[in-house]
């Protein structure tokens, strides 16, 4: 559940996003940090890594406000302007923290948010046994490490009986891991920053991310980069980490029991034994095209060509969106949501 006013107002807001100019990576957690089933109930804990927020979360039986962990220890040490940077985590980031956790909804994690320690040979995938862990299992996009406290627990293994435990950190009571970098990469050319997710969960929530807002770019506009630009920046690109993207749009399933993907899969593991169930897995090919490298289906993004602008244009097609987008302009002919070419 999301707020369709916040969605439209940054499909319509440029804002020099670098998003779509740099490879994506992430992990798809399949054991960890799932949703909590919809008939649960439980108290929310409201522990915010390094933020104050007294914003409590709506309680129901499926759906509460998102929990943002988030940590910008990474900006403050890259840029160089201290009033700047001190701005930016203290006042600017906390604020646009708050507003997200107001207008979004998920189905909440089940107990703490942790991720798995990725490793590339399996042991023994069932017992947990690993007999070589990725070098980088650590870091979310390259551009940050995540804390060991995030990570679950894993058996490293030379052989079968040659095993060392490691314990898991514990993760904390959140729905997504964020942190906040500011380096000055070929990236933030010409952008204010760029983003992604790194980690999502088995039904391909993104859970854990990144934001790297770039200095340089924005003490160049001067007094015209104003608080309400800066706070609607940060929304901008957490937009991306949740999902809203050219890649994560892909990934979008349908809110039935299954969790049914939008765009067809090759078919994989679902975390219950079935290795090839058509539900998970990478995307099928069958969508794919010089305009949409991801694949993802025309049921999420239609292109249609507008006569009176003389151009090609993408649209969020999905039924929910199309009957908010109408009712708010007023216009029953609406065929979607237009997106920021």
């Amino acid at each position: 559940a999301i707020s369709i006013g916040a969605i439209i107002s940054q499909a319509h807001n440029h804002m020099k996003c670098g998003h779509d100019n740099f490879n994506h990576s992430y992990h798809r957690n399949i054991r960890t940090s799932l949703p909590r089933h919809h008939t649960l109930k439980q108290q929310h804990a409201r522990k915010l890594h390094e933020a104050d927020n007294d914003n409590i979360p709506a309680s129901n039986d499926e759906w509460d406000n998102m929990r943002i962990a988030y940590n910008s220890d990474g900006l403050l040490d890259d840029w160089t302007d201290t009033d700047f940077k001190n701005w930016f985590a203290t006042d600017v980031i906390p604020a646009a923290i708050e507003y997200l956790e107001k207008v979004i909804q998920v189905r909440p994690i089940d107990g703490n948010l942790t991720l798995e320690q990725r490793c590339t040979t399996w042991l023994d995938k069932d017992a947990n046994k690993c007999a070589a862990r990725a070098s980088s299992y650590k870091t979310c996009g390259g551009y940050h490490d995540i804390d060991d406290v995030y990570f679950d627990d894993i058996y490293l293994c030379s052989d079968a009986s040659d095993c060392t435990y490691v314990a898991s950190g514990g993760g904390t009571a959140h729905d997504l891991v964020l942190y906040f970098v500011g380096r000055s990469s070929g990236y933030c050319d010409g952008v204010y920053a760029f983003s992604s997710f790194c980690h999502t969960n088995l039904y391909d929530r993104p859970i854990a991310g990144f934001v790297n807002i770039c200095e340089q770019t924005l003490l160049g506009e001067g007094e015209y980069f104003t608080w309400e630009k800066a706070v609607t920046l940060v929304v901008h690109e957490v937009f991306h980490v949740l999902g809203f993207s050219a890649e994560g749009f892909a990934l979008f399933r349908r809110n039935d029991e299954e969790r049914t993907p939008r765009s067809p899969r090759v078919g994989g593991d679902d975390g219950m034994g079935d290795l090839s169930n058509p539900n998970f897995g990478s995307l099928d090919t069958t969508y794919r095209s010089s305009t949409n490298r991801f694949g993802y289906s025309p049921e999420i993004i239609a292109y249609h060509y507008l006569e009176d602008r003389e151009k090609q244009a993408q649209f969020i097609v999905l039924p929910t969106v199309v009957e908010v987008v109408r009712a708010f302009y007023n216009c029953s002919t609406m065929i979607g949501l237009e997106l920021e070419d």
